[in-house]
């Protein structure tokens, strides 16, 4: 669990039923990756020990691992981290297809507002961009785009981007 979450008093879910019952309740639930995909958790905790850092953007791009949807975002490998500056470059994987959405952000996004780079900060940044008092940037408004467009939850990826575009789509798209 991180520190972030702790301060925000997230504690991590043990079941779906618990994720599920965090977002219908709260609007915001701490999945870890463990509960989600137990074998990329598995690889996530021998990357250190085998010294690989890109071993799991390699796994995903095959076609005979993935089968789903997977996002993959350069240099974020395993790490629960969404930049707020700037974004990563973005390949959506779908049935074993890669499509570019993103391209990296070469320089940083003007944001006011961020926190001070500690966790309790960070945590009650996320409270307060949850509760919608606070601008979500662009960077991580991109993100979840794709992941709304990748989940099936729009038909495009435009439709998206104007769900994220949306003053308190934080209740909607949870």
């Amino acid at each position: 669990m991180t520190l972030a979450m702790a301060v925000m008093t997230i504690m991590p879910s043990a079941s779906a039923a618990q994720v599920n019952a965090g977002l219908r309740d709260e609007g915001i639930a701490f999945a870890p990756v463990a509960l989600l995909s137990p074998g990329l958790a598995s690889l996530l905790a021998l990357r250190s020990r085998l010294g690989i850092d890109g071993l799991i953007t390699r796994l995903v791009a095959l076609p005979d691992v993935l089968g789903e949807h997977a996002l993959l975002l350069q240099g974020c490998e395993g790490e629960a981290f969404a930049d707020p500056l700037k974004r990563p470059d973005m390949v959506l994987v779908q049935d074993g297809q890669g499509q570019h959405v993103y391209e990296a952000q070469s320089t940083s996004s003007a944001q006011a507002n961020l926190p001070a780079p500690d966790a309790r900060a960070t945590g009650a940044w996320i409270d307060q961009v949850m509760r919608d008092h606070l601008p979500l940037p662009l960077p991580i408004r991109n993100q979840l785009a794709v992941c709304l467009y990748a989940a099936g939850y729009t038909e495009d990826l435009n439709q998206a981007r104007a769900i994220t575009a949306i003053s308190g789509f934080g209740r909607v798209a949870a």
